[in-house]
């Protein structure tokens, strides 16, 4: 990767377009954010070629009481625009970029600024780092998270569950993380867990699959909004589950997990 700041980015733009590298546009949060944007798309993009991955990232902290385009998501949304200006239908691909200082902020700072950007088809990538060391792994399923949760690549299953109330036929919380611990590795599938059929069938929106109470002891699987199996005993209920998945060849292997 390489980092270009929007002053002297005139020097270093030839190395680059030869090499064709993903480029991070360095943006100096103590001098005005737009002009320095403007006059990067203005002089520099015509330069690169059309397909070079474009980012930005923040010099210094950005301080948006200063500057009404000092924060991440506003600064990435004037991007896009200058970017769509120069190149109309030939718009490069943009990552979001976004560095965090730890795990809890990077799930909510990343959910606001980077889930919004993505739901309004702002960014073709997204890059997280975590500055503190020892999470990578975290810093990798965060990506998928986000990812799944605007839709864009589905990595894994998907689950709804109810809220519970006096009406849930069996203990909601054991019963979901099971079925996940079963069923979490399907890519693409979305499972319904509601406590009753009550407000159930209504509340599993369009999953594909529903593991609905049905009365003590007893389980409803659903297809869609269809019952598919009645009243079942809810201790052959997860293999059931997992039968109905087969036959409807949505069903795959996990992947074994690689010892040393």
């Amino acid at each position: 990767m390489s980092m270009f700041a929007t002053e002297t980015v005139s020097s270093f733009a030839p190395p680059a377009i030869e090499r064709g590298l993903y480029l991070t546009v360095l943006v100096n949060a103590e001098m005005p954010i737009k002009s320095q944007l403007d006059s990067w798309c203005r002089n520099v993009l015509p330069l690169l070629p059309e397909k070079t991955i474009l980012s930005l990232q923040f010099e210094k902290p950005y301080r948006p009481e200063a500057d009404p385009f000092a924060s991440l998501a506003r600064a990435y949304r004037l991007f896009y625009m200058l970017v769509e200006k120069q190149r109309q239908e030939r718009m490069p691909p943009i990552v979001l970029r976004a560095t965090y200082a730890g795990a809890d902020q990077l799930v909510f700072d990343a959910g606001i600024d980077l889930g919004a950007l993505l739901l309004d088809g702002i960014g073709d990538g997204v890059c997280m780092p975590l500055i503190a060391e020892g999470e990578i792994m975290f810093s990798m399923q965060a990506h998928l998270d986000l990812l799944q949760a605007v839709r864009l690549r589905l990595s894994k299953t998907e689950f709804i569950s109810c809220p519970s109330c006096g009406r849930t036929l069996f203990d909601l919380q054991s019963t979901t993380e099971r079925i996940k611990q079963r069923t979490g590795h399907l890519k693409g599938v979305k499972i319904a867990v509601m406590g009753c059929i009550v407000n159930g069938p209504g509340e599993m929106a369009d999953a594909d699959f529903g593991y609905v109470g049905a009365g003590p002891g007893r389980i409803h699987l659903y297809l869609g909004k269809e019952i598919v199996k009645n009243n079942i005993p809810a201790e052959i209920a997860d293999e059931e589950l997992v039968a109905l998945i087969k036959a409807h060849g949505m069903w795959s292997e996990p992947t074994p997990v690689q010892t040393d």
